[in-house]
């Protein structure tokens, strides 16, 4: 009886096989013989850009919503314990800043950059959208987006590359301005003016 059962778990194991292997050759034959593949490739990425364009919809309209509830609807002092007992589970303070931020950014500038907006990512849009960037500096990296994509680390080059100069040209030495670029307080505008304030 054992020689028997040995042989029909021989005989499923070759079974097994022979079906593994037909099953890779018809996936590797649809791979190969489908012609398909680059259009849907396509149509994927369509899709996908077409749903990070709704993303940003999204986030600009909640930026909106949040920014009315916030400065229009709640009394003073009232914002922190109202979103905490909303939303604190679901979302962070930080990340409504940034839906803000945006909404705020795409108001300020979609007449003249809304092409530009749409083509940068969510995260470049936080980055540009906080208070620490001047409104120079985010035309800049809009006038660039006009053109091209940027990508969030060619914003940080961009802005990096803009706070140095505007180091530079307040007389600071090279060597301070590497230091402060490299510390960040290029990131805060107020702290910058006042060491250009104390250089000259």
């Amino acid at each position: 009886m054992a020689t028997i059962k040995s042989k029909k778990a021989q005989s499923h194991e070759d079974t097994q096989k022979e079906v593994n292997i037909n099953v890779l050759t018809v996936l590797t034959d649809n791979y190969e013989i489908n012609s398909n593949v680059q259009a849907e490739l396509s149509t994927l990425q369509s899709e996908i850009k077409s749903l990070l364009k709704q993303t940003l919809e999204n986030v600009i309209r909640l930026g909106q919503i949040f920014k009315r509830i916030k400065e229009d609807l709640l009394p003073q002092g009232e914002w922190v314990r109202w979103f905490e007992n909303n939303f604190g589970s679901e979302l962070s303070r930080v990340t409504v800043n940034n839906f803000i931020n945006v909404y705020e950014l795409h108001n300020s500038y979609k007449d003249k950059y809304s092409g530009s907006i749409e083509s940068l990512s969510l995260r470049t849009l936080y980055k540009l959208g906080s208070s620490n960037i001047e409104p120079a500096l985010k035309e800049t990296v809009l006038d660039i987006g006009l053109d091209q994509e940027v990508s969030e680390r060619e914003a940080d080059t961009i802005i990096k590359t803009y706070r140095q100069i505007k180091m530079a040209h307040a007389g600071l030495a090279p060597e301070a301005v590497k230091m402060l670029t490299t510390v960040e307080i290029a990131e805060k505008p107020k702290e910058l003016a006042e060491i250009q304030r104390l250089s000259k």
